[in-house]
């Protein structure tokens, strides 16, 4: 039986491409082994990968959505997409000026179909993991027991905080018209 080998891709990978994976940027880079508008589209075809990373790009994105769709569209069933941005209480949030969106522990779930807003795309994923990062490490296990309240209800996010997403691709939803 012939072993498959698994597809990783690096979305935004710059010079920081995680080993073992295709890395793709808009810019040509050492680790960049394709060159593409991440926004526009993926240059492959749907459902030929198997997890794509994502780590402080979809804060750089003009259209957030487009860009979960188009991860939606490359993964295959099941495929898991990594994501990390800042935190929106976060100063690395805001002192970067290619930065245009911002988010909160629960911007994902618009993208499942739990979400009473899940109309916005036809995409759909299942959250596996979602916690914020932050330091002192020793304090994080304890505002991750509960990070919508910690976020919403506390409003207690360090100076430098991420979100952490993994993503399973689930089937895709219909838009509403």
């Amino acid at each position: 039986m012939k072993e498959t080998k698994m597809i990783t891709l690096d979305i935004g990978c710059g010079n920081n491409k995680t080993n073992g994976t295709i890395g793709l940027d808009r810019v040509r880079t050492d680790g960049v082994d394709i060159l593409c508008d991440i926004e526009q589209s993926l240059p492959l075809k749907s459902g030929t990968i198997d997890k794509i990373i994502a780590s402080h790009v979809l804060e750089h994105m003009g259209n957030v959505i487009k860009t979960l769709e188009e991860i939606h569209r490359v993964l295959k069933m099941g495929g898991v997409a990594i994501i990390e941005v800042p935190h929106v209480r976060s100063l690395g949030a805001f002192m970067d000026p290619t930065h245009k969106h911002f988010f909160t522990i629960m911007t994902m779930d618009y993208f499942t179909d739990e979400s009473a807003f899940n109309y916005y795309s036809h995409a759909r994923f299942r959250i596996m993991r979602k916690e914020l990062k932050f330091k002192p490490r020793w304090l994080q296990w304890l505002f991750n027991l509960r990070p919508e309240f910690t976020e919403q209800l506390l409003g207690i996010v360090p100076v430098k905080a991420n979100i952490y997403w993994v993503l399973e691709k689930s089937v895709a939803g219909k838009m509403h018209e």
